[in-house]
């Protein structure tokens, strides 16, 4: 009965000190995770942000391109509809 008991508590210490350890494992796994995470958000910001700039340096370039077009002393753009009306792809012609 003895050396039952005795077996009985050197595994109660071995599974009470695998618990410690997972447990601190655990917390390592976790404050990883939120590290990850934090860094994933911070690169869809940065993505964001990329895809902002490209499409407003879109809208320049276009500005641009329109601005070089010789116009008439009446206003209107040579090559035209006649309108008097300059053709571009910015915002306002995208509903925004």
């Amino acid at each position: 009965m003895q050396n039952t008991i005795k077996k009985y508590r050197e595994y109660a210490r071995k599974d009470e000190k695998c618990s410690l350890e997972i447990e601190g494992h655990t917390q390592q796994l976790k404050h990883e995770a939120a590290i990850i995470q934090q860094k994933l958000e911070q690169l869809e910001a940065s993505q964001r942000k990329d895809t902002s700039w490209k499409k407003m340096q879109d809208y320049v370039d276009k500005a641009q391109v329109c601005a070089k077009r010789p116009v008439t002393w009446r206003g209107e753009v040579e090559g035209g509809d006649g309108r008097g009306e300059v053709e571009a792809d910015g915002p306002a012609d995208q509903g925004l």
